[in-house]
Order: structure tokens, then C-alpha cells, then sequence
């Protein structure tokens, strides 16, 4: 397919499908998404997501027109979190190819040779496309949508023992792709994300909660790295900037945010013992 097609469909996808998260997410806001529109300011300069994940906040946000692709800001710490968006951004109809092919066969078996050609590939030498398509192929047949590595960077969450082949929705993908061109998109940690925020922007962040769960990169996410947070937040406040971010509600969550206003809410659990059953839980949005 060539240039001037590939500009047609996603001018068309664009105008007809309203983008939502092309990725599953452990932890993703999708569910409470309405929470936190509602705590979104009127009016604000640029929107920045540091912790972007699934997107589903930013995508809801363009659903119902408070925020344009061109005033974001979107970043996350995962290498491969933002090669795959930028694949989509890029060649959404080749990331959709190579994830084609990888989807004919749905097996354990598959799925593990998938994921070991994931933590083997080489930037050098293997077109980005394929790369996303394996990460895409991943977040759809692992567990729970969950992404977790070793210490040594290896994405080694097991196989999800679902009915059925994974699929990708190709007029999201399109529609997806098309507002990430107009976003500003990158791989950096929080605290220089939060750094190019000005007053009267607004920012929403997701870190990775304070529960047992730390391994979403290589170097985890630990206490220090909340209280790291925590820090950056008081002084984009301090600067005029306005935030809303998630957590969990733990004690520890609470004395770092004194001072602010800290709500509970419940929000379905993302990942559960026994992957069937999900009870709600109280979650804190901090504002």
C-alpha cells in the first residue's frame, strides 16, 4: 500500500472511529477514566502523561474533545512500551502485517517462542515494525495483559490460556495511529518528563502502584522511586501546574501526599489470584 493510500484510510479511520487503547493493560484506567475526567480541569494548557501505559485517560480525553493530539506530551520508562506505539504511529498497516503472521498460530508453545525472539531481537538489525508486532502479539496472548520483566530486562510474563486467536481492531489501530502523530511522544523517566510541564498545563499520572508489584522495567519501581514522585509532584505545584494522579490506597500513598486532596475510589481489580474472579478495590486519586 502505498503513502497517498495509507494518508486516505487514516484521514477516513480518523474521522469515523473514535480512538481507544489499542493495548491491554494491567492497571489501566479504562475503568476509571470517568473518575478522572472529572477531576480534569476546564481549561489547561498542554496535557502530559508520563506513565502512559494503555493511554486509556489520553484517549478519552480526545473521545470527548478536552484535549488535542497536538498539546500532548506522552512518555513512559519502557523502551519497548514507546518502539510500539511509534511502529503504530509510523506503519500502523505494517505493524498490522507482522502482527498477522504471528497471530495464524496460538499456542503455548508459540507464545514462548514469541516471547524468547522478543528478548533476543535486535534494534540493529530488525525493522521496528516486527518488533511492535511481537510486543502487540505478547500484550494480547500473555497473562492478564500484564508486563513484567527479570532483572535482566526479559519480559517473562507466562502464557494467557484464552479460547480463540488474538486479534487487533484495524480501524482503532488506524484511528490510534493517526493521534499519535500529532502528539509528541518519547522514553524517559518521570522526573524529566515533569520538567518540560509550565504553568496552567495539566498533567495525569499513573505510576506503578504501591503494592507488591514492582518489575515493570529492568530497574523496578520501588518505595524510593514514589518518594522520587512525590517530590516532582510538589514542585510542578509549586509551578503552577495542575494533577491528578492515581494510587494505592496504602498508608505509605497517603503520607506522601499530605496536603493535597486525596479521594477514594473503587475501581474493578486488573489482575486477580486465581485470573477469573476481580472484586473491586479502593483505589487514592490525589489532586
Amino acid at each position: 500500500m502505498n503513502t497517498i493510500d495509507i494518508t486516505a484510510i487514516l484521514a477516513s479511520a480518523s474521522c469515523m472511529v473514535a480512538p481507544k487503547p489499542v493495548l491491554k493493560w494491567a492497571g489501566g484506567k479504562r475503568s476509571l477514566a470517568g473518575e478522572v475526567m472529572s477531576r480534569v480541569p476546564a481549561e489547561f494548557g498542554w496535557y502530559h502523561e508520563p506513565f502512559f501505559g494503555g493511554g486509556a485517560v489520553y484517549f478519552e480525553l480526545l473521545r470527548t474533545g478536552r484535549v488535542t493530539a497536538d498539546r500532548a506530551v506522552l512518555s513512559d520508562a519502557l523502551p519497548r512500551l514507546i518502539e510500539t506505539y511509534e511502529a503504530i504511529r509510523t506503519d500502523p498497516s505494517g505493524a498490522m502485517a507482522s502482527f498477522g503472521r504471528l497471530a495464524r498460530v496460538h499456542t503455548k508453545e508459540h507464545y514462548l517462542a514469541v516471547r524468547d525472539a522478543h528478548n533476543r531481537s535486535d534494534c540493529a538489525t530488525e525493522a521496528r515494525v516486527d518488533r511492535a508486532a511481537r510486543f502487540l502479539s505478547l500484550n494480547r496472548t500473555c497473562y492478564n495483559g500484564l508486563h513484567r520483566v527479570n532483572s535482566r530486562g526479559g519480559f517473562n510474563v507466562p502464557f494467557g490460556d484464552f479460547k480463540g486467536s488474538p486479534t487487533l481492531d484495524e480501524p482503532n489501530l488506524l484511528a490510534v495511529a493517526e493521534t499519535l502523530r500529532g502528539a509528541q511522544l518519547s522514553c524517559q523517566d518521570f522526573e524529566e518528563a515533569l520538567e518540560r510541564t509550565e504553568e496552567s498545563d495539566f498533567v495525569y499520572l499513573d505510576p506503578p502502584y504501591d503494592r507488591c508489584f514492582v518489575q515493570y522495567t529492568a530497574a523496578g519501581f520501588s518505595r524510593v522511586d514514589q518518594h522520587r514522585l512525590a517530590d516532582a509532584v510538589r514542585r510542578i505545584h509549586e509551578r503552577g501546574v495542575r494533577f491528578v494522579l492515581s494510587n494505592a490506597s496504602t498508608a505509605f500513598v497517603r503520607s506522601l501526599y499530605a496536603g493535597f486532596a486525596i479521594e477514594t475510589v473503587s475501581a474493578p481489580r486488573a489482575i486477580s489470584s486465581n485470573g477469573k474472579a476481580r472484586a473491586s478495590v479502593e483505589e487514592y486519586l490525589v489532586s
